[in-house]
């Protein structure tokens, strides 16, 4: 052999499986990353075949969509590099990462002080994440919670409109009794409440989850390697998926804080008033024909004429961290308040990108580019070619 490496795997999210234990007892199947998976067995032939001597391990972890998960993952790859470096410090180390796997194996290179002149990284099909903090202004922020306030009354609302509908006996019993006058109070306290105390809670924890992903989304740690990467893609691909759902989060909530910055907290006070006459129509005592017609006209063209423009924006913020948490649960709650890079290749100078036709074999619900017979071979070319290049290079200084 003219040369050696030692592997170290990393799957990416769910890649045990979306459970992982009864997965292991129901196949004994081994995964992309196992020995004797066609991958690896096809992987160490490529390296043998160009006279590279071979050996893996591989980290699991639990494959849970989330950025904290990520960084968990990234630690124990971290001592799994320490560890290596220390029983084969004059063996070149690679990093080979599937999916968030590649993720993960990028945070790992900033949670470890070992030289990195000897490590190599490949990913496979990785979406490449960044998150960054965005800055709402004080009206924004006061109609958020207005609008929170708002469709908080609205759930109490149409809670109520749907038990009176399944309990008819109900709506026969209306009038300034004092089961409806503690309704109307009640809705209107359970309302102030949510915009006082829920939504403020709600905004410092997605503050603080921010803070967090916008820190270990970073991917300033693989630059440490500098043009020792590998990135290997595939034309179709679910990590495409991914990068595009996040993409369609992001072009939400910038239509939705577009919306928001054109209006002012008290307008949203118009829909409110609205929906408390619609209320009133349903719970105090009928009135005379003629003005309970109008009392119901007035109330339903105040609703209308204010409520689908609060409505569109709810819904887009809504949307908006729904599609953003393809990245990372995280971003369901804190998904509106900030901004993502994701990119199917990293920043950076120096490093190689492969992209791969998948065959008809290969394409399936989920990415298998592993499966793909030529993508074993990309890396073997690569890390065979760098790996004769570094010890040329290094002979010649």
């Amino acid at each position: 052999m003219n040369g050696e490496v030692y592997i170290i795997m990393v799957h990416g999210t769910w890649g045990r499986g979306f459970f992982p234990t009864i997965a292991a007892l129901v196949t004994r199947r081994p995964r992309w990353f196992q020995p004797g998976s066609g991958f690896h067995t096809g992987l160490f032939s490529e390296l043998s075949a160009r006279q590279i001597d071979a050996q893996s391990t591989f980290v699991e972890w639990s494959g849970s969509n989330s950025f904290k998960e990520r960084e968990l993952a990234a630690r124990k790859v971290a001592q799994s590099i320490e560890t290596r470096v220390q029983q084969f410090p004059n063996t070149p180390v690679l990093l080979l990462g599937h999916s968030h796997g590649g993720n993960v194996v990028s945070r790992a290179l900033s949670n470890t002080t070992v030289d990195l002149d000897r490590i190599y990284v490949t990913t496979l099909a990785t979406p490449f994440l960044e998150v960054f903090k965005t800055k709402l202004t004080a009206s924004q922020e006061r109609s958020l919670n207005m609008l929170f306030m708002f469709f908080f009354l609205a759930f109490v609302a149409l809670s109520n409109f749907t038990i009176q509908q399944l309990f008819p006996e109900l709506r026969e019993k209306n009038g300034f009794d004092l089961p409806n006058i503690a309704a109307v109070i009640g809705i209107l306290a359970i309302a102030l409440i949510g915009a006082t105390s829920i939504y403020p809670l709600l905004v410092r924890r997605s503050a603080a989850q921010l803070a967090l992903v916008e820190m270990i989304s970073s991917q300033s740690g693989v630059l440490r390697v500098r043009d020792r990467r590998l990135v290997v893609r595939a034309v179709d691909d679910e990590a495409t998926l991914v990068i595009t759902t996040g993409a369609i989060g992001t072009r939400l909530a910038s239509l939705a804080f577009s919306i928001i910055g054109a209006l002012r907290p008290s307008n949203l006070v118009w829909p409110a008033i609205g929906f408390i006459l619609e209320y009133a129509w349903w719970n105090v005592p009928r009135l005379p024909f003629g003005i309970e017609i109008y009392f119901h006209r007035i109330a339903s063209i105040l609703f209308a004429a204010t409520f689908l423009v609060p409505l569109l924006v709810f819904l887009l913020v809504v949307f908006a961290a729904f599609f953003r948490a393809a990245y990372g649960r995280e971003l369901a709650i804190a998904g509106v308040n900030c901004e993502v890079s994701a990119h199917s290749a990293p920043d950076g100078h120096g490093l190689e990108i492969v992209t791969l036709r998948q065959s008809n074999a290969a394409r399936r619900l989920r990415h298998y580019i592993y499966d793909e017979p030529s993508c074993g071979a990309a890396v073997a070319d690569w890390i065979a070619a760098r790996i004769k290049n570094d010890e040329i290079s290094t002979g010649s200084a």
